[in-house]
Parts: structure tokens; sequence; C-alpha cells
């Protein structure tokens, strides 16, 4: 499963940095990129989240972006990184281009969007998986 997101996440990063690599020529504008990978959650960490903003960092490096990276930031963190970022845009002028790229959950795992149910180790024959166990 996770070759195709990562192929998918690749190939969608190429096209991105190929179509402003056109305007490149265009003009001499400040290329921005702030690159956010969070994969420790108390309630369920992820696997490839920092993986991901690896590569996503990577080719937008190679398209020609200045690229700011993070991981595993809490709220308060990522607030101020994220005006850090628009800050340091905003000074560019309105040439600049930037690119938001944030690898994790996109909301708090809390309620009223809790974080996905850990899938449940494999049953005995005759039993059936629920979300509290084997029944």
């Amino acid at each position: 499963m996770r070759r195709p997101v990562h192929a998918f996440l690749s190939l969608l990063v190429i096209i991105v940095a190929l179509l402003l690599d056109q305007r490149a020529g265009d003009a001499a504008e400040m290329r921005s990129a702030l690159v956010i990978g969070n994969d420790q959650y108390r309630a369920a960490p992820l696997a490839t989240p920092a993986n991901d903003a690896g590569l996503v960092a990577d080719a937008l490096q190679a398209a020609g972006f200045t690229v700011t990276g993070a991981r595993d930031l809490d709220q308060a963190t990522l607030r101020e990184t994220f005006r850090e970022f628009l800050d340091q845009v905003s000074a560019a002028g309105p040439d600049a281009v930037a690119v938001v790229y944030l690898a994790g959950y996109g909301f708090p795992p809390s309620p009223p969007h809790p974080a996905p149910a850990p899938k449940p180790a494999a049953c005995p024959p005759g039993k059936s998986p629920t979300p509290a166990g084997c029944k």
C-alpha cells in the first residue's frame, strides 16, 4: 500500500515542480516552501510522514525552492512556524511563489475528528475482529 502512495506523491511533486519550472524563465521570483512531516501522534503514530516530507522537500529543492523543513511540531510551534513562513513570503513581494506541504494528520486527533482506530490483531479462527478486540 505504501508504494502506490509514494509513487503518486512523487509523481505529483514532479508535475508541480515541472509546471513551476516553466515559469522560471519568466521572472526572477523568490520560491519558498514550507515542508512539515508530523508522525509522532500519541493516539496513533504514523509510519511515513517524515519520509514523505523528505521526498517532497528534495523535489522542491531540485525545482529551485528554498525549503524550510520541520518535523513533529506541536500546535503552538506549527502556528509560529507558519506565521514566520507567511511573513517571509509576504516580504518577498507579489512575484513570490510559495508551497506549503504537511504530511500527517490535517487535524488534531481528537473529537470531533478522532484519529483512525488501529487495526486489531489477527483473531483466532472462529472469532471476529471488533474495535475492542476479538469476539
